[in-house]
């Protein structure tokens, strides 16, 4: 094995290892939409609780219970 290989070998693993951490941050950083169908249009909110989350100001999680019919 050569220094070059040697090299090589530990380029390969460190940019393996960067690309699955950027992807799993990229994951993380996802929003998903709620869809809003006509045949939902009779559901109402049973409850509904925000959580300040604290680490921006205004930052909070809302959590909701929805009952259709």
């Amino acid at each position: 094995m050569t220094i070059r290989d040697g090299l090589l070998a530990v380029a390969s693993v460190l940019l393996t290892g960067f690309i699955s951490v950027s992807a799993n941050v990229a994951q993380a950083q996802k929003h998903y939409l709620i869809e809003d169908k006509s045949e939902w249009s009779t559901g109402k909110y049973i409850q509904q609780h925000m959580i300040d989350v604290g680490d921006l100001p205004g930052h909070k999680v809302r959590i909701l219970e929805v009952q259709r019919i």
